[in-house]
């Protein structure tokens, strides 16, 4: 009988020790078997990874660990300095020692880099299947593209918006005005008037609504969406996932008989989360400024301005022909 005992005490301590390790960690990080998955092309997963930074627990960090990146390789922010896989349980102390010089905290940096891949348990999907780029920055292949998705952003906005009998009034940050003025390089005084030619490229005809020709133009540009909530106006930014709600309803003392909305003074580049492509990129324009540059001439039609010269398919073959032929 003890040596029954005995055999039971050795089998039991070998099923202890050749547990697999991704079962040991995945438990001690406190994943659901059902919520443990790798769905790198799913974009609300990704905003769910992304919405678990905050500035309080990754701060100024450089390009290489930029927290849309780490969110891409399917790690979560699971502490100060803590990246942790919301598949395997890996978790990543990113700490870089500030007596570190800048050479050697970019080495550093580097190397962490690369951890975000091969630091995932060998059995971890997330190794070879990190989520598109795309999901990391706003990137237009041209000025045409960049211009198309303001005007549509436009044109859904009146869509929705035509039906509401409120008259809304967003007073934009004059210091925001002045800068869409700088970079469609016009006159503060004519940005009106060039905001209406985008309204009319983007509806064809003069538009009557709810909030004025500027105001959609730099909504539209920064990537904002308005629409109508119970609450009043609502505008979402799909990137960031920040709804703000810039105009609240006017109190039933000092509403007049038409209904109009209180104003408030909105910044459609300081209302974006810190992290937002539509406000900061580190490796190309921010995404308003590269739609803000397509909206220079809006009177010219979009298939006459392609951003980069082509080259016709001859014109390549005779070129190589003559390189191969020397």
């Amino acid at each position: 009988m003890a040596v029954e005992d005995s055999v039971d005490e050795v089998l039991a301590l070998w099923k202890k020790a050749t547990t697999p390790a991704k079962t040991t960690r995945g438990h001690g990080h406190g994943i659901a078997a059902e919520t443990a998955r790798c769905r790198p092309n799913n974009w609300p997963d990704f905003q769910c990874r992304v919405a678990t930074f905050s500035t309080l627990h990754w701060f100024a960090k450089p390009r290489e660990l930029d927290l849309l990146v780490c969110a891409q390789h399917g790690w979560v922010n699971a502490g100060p300095d803590e990246l942790s896989c919301e598949c395997c349980g890996a978790h990543l102390n990113c700490r870089i020692d500030e007596r570190l010089s800048a050479e050697g905290a970019q080495k550093v940096a580097e190397g962490l880099h690369e951890r975000l891949t091969s630091y995932h348990l060998s059995t971890c999907p997330w190794q070879a299947n990190p989520s598109p780029a795309s999901f990391c920055h706003l990137h237009f292949w041209s000025t045409d593209d960049a211009r198309d998705t303001v005007l549509k952003a436009i044109d859904r906005m009146c869509n929705e918006l035509a039906a509401t009998t409120y008259v809304f009034a967003i007073e934009v940050d004059p210091s925001f005005l002045r800068q869409l003025a700088e970079t469609v390089q016009v006159p503060i005084a004519d940005l009106q008037p060039l905001c209406n030619a985008v309204i009319s490229k983007a509806i064809g005809a003069e538009l009557e609504r709810p909030l004025d020709a500027t105001t959609l133009v730099a909504l539209a540009a920064t990537g904002w969406h308005a629409s109508v909530a119970d609450t009043g106006l609502v505008v979402r930014c799909e990137f960031c996932n920040r709804s703000v709600l810039p105009v609240t309803p006017a109190t039933a003392e000092s509403e007049p008989t038409t209904k109009r909305l209180k104003t408030a003074s909105f910044h459609p580049l300081e209302a974006h989360r810190w992290f937002c492509p539509w406000q900061r990129q580190s490796e190309e324009p921010p995404g308003w400024k590269q739609c803000a540059d397509a909206l220079r001439d809006p009177s010219v039609p979009l298939t006459q301005t392609p951003s980069v010269p082509r080259t016709k398919p001859t014109d390549v073959l005779a070129t190589v022909h003559a390189i191969l032929d020397f």
